[in-house]
């Protein structure tokens, strides 16, 4: 995978859009998930166990 299709499928990533606000969490779990893998954590996470924490960030 070249640096261009990656960037190519980050671009394309939809964010939903409710009331005229973006709706972040796509972008945001992505990130999460990268962060953790370059933390050598899981690759796999369960959208439950993040899912308050989430809401958290996302509320201020």
């Amino acid at each position: 995978m070249t640096s261009d299709s990656l960037f190519s499928l980050f671009k394309n990533i939809s964010v939903r859009k409710v009331n005229g606000v973006y709706s972040l969490y796509k972008p945001l779990v992505l990130l999460y998930a990268l962060s953790k893998v370059s933390h050598g954590e899981d690759r796999l996470i369960y959208y439950s166990n993040i899912d308050e924490s989430l809401n958290q960030q996302t509320m201020h």
